[in-house]
């Protein structure tokens, strides 16, 4: 559930055309996994609630007892998702 609302998120808040298709990785390395994509800010983006990521944060540490690291580099926009819990 926590990829599809990343990638969701991917959509709903990136530019997407044939020019500028949008491109996201999934990717396991290191005991977790990451979901990332360069950011091509929509210009018609209606506001959101901006609850999506918070929410999935606070899963992420009532179940795993991590924090999910959002990152946000240059132009990439990247979620790193630990897979095990900590010890």
């Amino acid at each position: 559930m926590a990829l599809q609302l990343l990638v969701e998120n991917a959509v709903k808040h990136n530019e997407i055309s044939a020019s500028h298709p949008l491109k996201v990785d999934i990717i396991q390395r290191n005991g977790s996994i990451f979901v990332e994509n360069v950011i091509r800010p929509r210009t018609n983006l209606a506001d959101g609630t901006k609850n999506g990521l918070i929410n999935l944060k606070k899963r992420y540490a009532l179940l795993l007892k991590q924090e999910l690291v959002i990152r946000r580099d240059n132009d990439i926009f990247s979620v790193e998702l630990p897979l095990t819990k900590e010890a």
